[in-house]
């Protein structure tokens, strides 16, 4: 049986918010402890601490990219439209013509 979209969301939505509301105070307990035993300040590691977060802001949206491959066949050269729903229910489309050749497929720009 399928689970409903909003049941998925909603349960990603809360292990996430635990997730952070449980490790919110970690740095605070652990940065004197880490800094001393890595021999570098307080304020060192707090900074490493936010530059891994601002790592992270920018690497986030390029970890949830989505990927789609395909393979057709061809009986002749044609324009080949592609056509995807996006997740925030917008539509994407692009064109090439293909020129079939009796040995491989070649695409030129449009």
């Amino acid at each position: 049986m399928p689970i409903s979209r909003t049941t998925t969301v909603v349960t990603l939505g809360l292990a996430q918010t635990l997730s952070w509301a449980s490790s919110y105070y970690l740095p605070a307990i652990l940065a004197a402890p880490m800094a001393r035993d890595l021999g570098v300040t307080v304020a060192t590691a707090f900074a490493a601490f936010s530059v891994g977060l601002v790592i992270s802001a920018f690497l986030g949206p390029r970890a949830g990219r989505a990927q789609v491959s395909t393979r057709i066949r061809l009986a002749d050269s044609q324009k080949v439209t592609a056509i995807a729903r996006l997740s925030d229910d917008t539509f994407w489309s692009a064109t090439a013509d293909v020129v079939v050749t009796l040995a491989a497929c070649t695409e030129e720009a449009i």
